[in-house]
């Protein structure tokens, strides 16, 4: 089956993280998430990061503008989702992985 450049996310993850060259960073989960990671990411609102969750509107987490570089940030939020939650998390767009 043929789905043309519509990527599927793969079972091996359990979200991805996106990290456009601006200040966008979106996180999409692949699997329901417990509500400390939830609490985790709106907790970056302390620090000056502007944080939402999107989940039931439009399918991910949105981090927007921060006194950080958003590289930086995003690279960070992964770090801390894969070692502290234990989740496989796939890195694309202005992440090194």
């Amino acid at each position: 089956m043929n789905f043309g450049n519509i990527k599927l996310p793969s079972n091996k993850y359990d979200c991805k993280i996106y990290a456009y060259q601006n200040f966008r960073i979106e996180i999409n989960f692949y699997r329901e998430v417990d509500s400390e990671i939830v609490n985790d990411l709106l907790s970056l609102a302390q620090d000056g990061v502007e944080v939402h969750d999107y989940r039931k509107n439009q399918g991910y987490f949105f981090i927007g503008k921060s006194p950080y570089d958003n590289k930086e940030l995003a690279k960070a939020v992964a770090l801390h989702l894969e070692q502290k939650h234990h989740l496989k998390v796939l890195k694309e767009g202005f992440i090194e992985p």
